[in-house]
């Protein structure tokens, strides 16, 4: 199993953070461990999840039709030209 991520500030970074006087992030910084490096940050983010077959089929579709400089309301059309050939797809 893959260890947990643990977000960090360095000691140093959180010194700057505070030099900033606002007392609602000095609360917050507070809040947040320190890492054993003086200038290291590390944060947690999520990798992104992975396209499905329909995401790419729509994207490369609606690249194909001319959409280019027509107005706000005409993708919707397309979408639904686009929505009908995954539907109409042969597995």
């Amino acid at each position: 199993m893959k260890p947990k991520c643990v977000p960090c500030l360095g000691k140093d970074l959180k010194e700057a953070l505070r030099q900033l006087g606002e007392q609602a992030l000095d609360v917050e910084v507070d809040k947040i461990e320190d890492c054993p490096d003086p200038l290291e940050i590390q944060m947690c983010v999520k990798p992104k999840r992975a396209r499905s077959e329909y995401q790419l089929f729509i994207g490369n579709c609606m690249k194909s039709k001319p959409i280019k400089g027509k107005p706000f309301g005409e993708a919707s059309k397309y979408m639904k030209e686009c929505a009908a050939e995954w539907r109409n797809r042969k597995p």
